[in-house]
């Protein structure tokens, strides 16, 4: 529990100027987890340690680290040709023998350039493809056996040693598997997740979108020994979640030694050290954004399917949040009603960088790694009626010239 009292300080920002980016016309509110005067500072202080120590409180704030030069060089872009350039392809219909499914999931990219894609809607595989789009292999299969998984439903590589840790929803344990494919164990995780992610430290954390366990609103963010031992849970759930408006979608970015926290319940971005100390937080604003209402009075008139598809569709999804090269922090939203992906970008301060951009049209989620970002776009279908499998663009992330 952060011991230190929030504040809430609003950050105006001048009316906008002829050729102004839309980043110029928002303001947000800011809040920090440290009070801003010095009594209140030495007051917290005294009692943060009376109460639990030291290293218990408020953290630090990760600083700002865009330049002049940036601001300028993103602020004039609005689209996202603009602010991406296509280094390549990967043409998985090169792969035989397979047909991926309308929703596969890029999970990991190794150090070779090979692809990690789960492909859990239908077939409940996990495949390795080489950097040419052909298939490498496949990780694991479905059954309840070891090295076996049910549902397939996170996935990620632990970058100290290369090994791939599964998270299976149905089974409720985690998998383990060397480089090779060769399975190495498993752990017992009785808690229902949606990501997995390793930091550049080396630590392990599980996100819930929804309730990691059965029946308890409570936190979104579970630190895990790689033996599934969990050691600390912090990242409170959104006020605005109920079963109405559960949903898969937010999630968790490392950057710079901070954790970046949004759930797909409202725009609000959380930023936490990692040992779960909160060091800032801030609610962005979009005009594609609308937050969820109250949910709906249960008709007995109508399916309770009707219903809740009419609530989804009346409110802005947050969809994810990545890391986007060494500093910046990217979130997607589906808007209400289902429109294309809007994104935004900011600096690890949460000072915006570029907002509101139009993102092509995507299946699955999107990947990042370094200034790259990879993306599918959707499935063709073939002049006999049968789907092919999709390519993976890769994108760089533009810079201003030196």
């Amino acid at each position: 529990m952060d011991s230190a009292r929030e504040s809430s300080v609003v950050v105006a920002v001048e009316p906008p100027k002829p050729g102004r980016s839309p980043v110029d016309r928002r303001s947000r509110r800011v809040r920090s987890a440290a009070p801003t005067s010095p009594s209140s500072l030495a007051l917290v202080a005294a009692l943060a340690v009376s109460i639990c120590g030291v290293g218990c409180g408020r953290a630090e704030p990760p600083p700002g680290t865009l330049t002049d030069a940036e601001r300028g060089f993103y602020g004039a872009i609005s689209s996202f040709d603009e602010l991406f350039e296509e280094v390549g392809r990967i043409d998985l219909s090169k792969a035989e023998g397979i047909v991926l499914s309308v929703r596969p999931l890029i999970q990991a990219i190794r150090d070779d350039g090979e692809l990690v894609v789960l492909d859990k809607l239908n077939v409940r595989e996990i495949y390795v493809f080489e950097p040419d789009g052909s298939l490498h292999g496949r990780i694991g299969d479905e059954g309840r056996g070891p090295g076996e998984y049910i549902y397939p439903h996170a996935l990620r590589r632990d970058p100290a040693d290369g090994h791939v840790y599964v998270y299976d929803g149905d089974l409720l344990r985690v998998n383990r598997y060397a480089r090779s494919g060769e399975y190495l164990g498993f752990f017992q995780l009785p808690l229902v997740l949606q990501r997995l992610i390793f930091t550049g430290s080396g630590r392990l954390y599980g996100y819930a979108s929804t309730m990691a366990q059965e029946g308890v609103i409570g936190d979104t963010l579970w630190e895990l020994d790689r033996e599934g031992v969990v050691l600390n849970s912090f990242a409170p759930q959104s006020k605005n979640y109920t079963r109405w408006g559960a949903s898969e979608g937010g999630g968790v970015a490392e950057s710079g030694g901070y954790l970046y926290v949004v759930t797909p319940y409202e725009y609000r971005i959380r930023v936490y050290t990692e040992d779960g100390r909160l060091a800032l937080e801030a609610d962005q604003d979009s005009p594609y954004y609308v937050p969820p209402g109250p949910p709906p009075v249960e008709d007995p008139e109508v399916e309770n399917f009707v219903q809740l598809q009419r609530y989804h569709q009346s409110w802005a999804h947050i969809r994810q949040v990545l890391s986007l090269g060494d500093r910046f922090i990217a979130v997607t939203f589906a808007p209400a009603g289902g429109d294309r992906l809007r994104l935004d970008v900011f600096d690890r301060n949460l000072e915006p960088v570029v907002q509101d951009i139009e993102v092509p049209e995507v299946i699955g989620e999107i990947f990042t790694r370094g200034d790259e970002l990879y993306l599918m776009p959707p499935n063709r279908v073939t002049l006999d009626g049968r789907l092919a499998n999709p390519s993976v663009l890769r994108l760089r992330l533009r810079r201003p010239a030196p």
